[in-house]
């Protein structure tokens, strides 16, 4: 468990208790710093590449900087690739077709190649390789108690939340109120996929959530509509397929997400509730 300072917070049973946080064990901070520092290694050519052409195409720094929340809800400066236009405004999360994220920026978005930046942080100890991703501080603030416990985890640079429920795939168009959207029915479903994994995180499981994120680059070369297959090990599945996820009340219907067949979930955004695979009924798209 990583050192941080004590925070008072309420946890699902609704009892508030000191905690200082809950970090990576021996194991997987040692996989964090060998791997984020070989990653680094290799990929430096290409992140100066990266960092050139951000300077070239659009005014303002390579990279951008920001507080987030971290472990224990102590507040961190994240490093991500530029990829919105210098002094952007505007909603704090993200939508898909966003005006404010420029041309390069969408590639880097789609490729996840912005985020590689945070493997200094992950050096330095404020994220870990695999855990839930780091919030902004606003957006911390509206977390629904009975989840806001995975902001006493130390963040990752992927996780099975996101992971599995990328923003492009789930969050509803310009049309929609999407800050709402994305509390009442985004946010409380990755944190469970997120806790389900922090509850017993082996190592097994995190190699496996690694692999399948460098694998997520290949999302931006699918066919228009089509969805990237996300694969874990049978026995890795089980912390996932007991959930149900509920992503209601978007319109116009958007296509069902099949996170995966042998993890047993369905994301239906035009339904009530995901379906085990089996049960999909045969009025659910798929």
């Amino acid at each position: 468990m990583g050192a941080s300072a004590s925070h008072l917070y309420r946890s699902h049973d609704g009892i508030k208790s000191i905690s200082p946080g809950v970090g990576p064990g021996v194991a997987r901070r040692t996989l964090d710093v060998v791997a984020a520092g070989i990653a680094l290694l290799l990929l430096l050519p290409l992140l100066a590449l990266v960092a050139l052409a951000i300077r070239l195409t659009s005014p303002g720094p390579a990279i951008f900087r920001q507080d987030r929340v971290g472990q224990a809800r102590r507040t961190f400066t994240i490093y991500k690739f530029r990829t919105m236009s210098q002094r952007s405004t505007g909603s704090m999360i993200t939508k898909p077709g966003d005006a404010r994220v420029t041309g390069l920026g969408r590639l880097l978005r789609a490729t996840c190649i912005d985020e590689l930046p945070q493997l200094i942080n992950i050096l330095v100890g404020d994220m870990t390789l695999v855990g839930p991703r780091p919030q902004t501080l606003p957006l911390a603030a509206q977390y629904p108690e009975d989840v806001a416990v995975v902001l006493e985890h130390r963040p990752g640079l992927t996780g099975p939340g996101v992971l599995l429920m990328n923003d492009e795939d789930v969050l509803p168009g310009a049309a929609h109120d999407v800050e709402d959207f994305y509390f009442r029915k985004v946010v409380p479903q990755r944190a469970g996929l997120d806790l389900a994994y922090l509850a017993d995180p082996t190592m097994s499981k995190t190699i496996s959530l690694i692999v399948q994120s460098a694998l997520v680059p290949l999302r931006a070369f699918r066919p228009a509509g089509g969805v990237a297959p996300i694969t874990l090990a049978p026995g890795d599945a089980e912390i996932f397929a007991p959930l149900v996820l509920s992503v209601v009340d978007v319109d116009p219907p958007t296509n069902v997400i099949n996170l995966n067949t042998a993890m047993g979930i369905d994301i239906d955004l035009t339904a009530e509730r995901a379906y085990p695979a089996a049960d999909v009924p045969s009025s659910v798209s798929r």
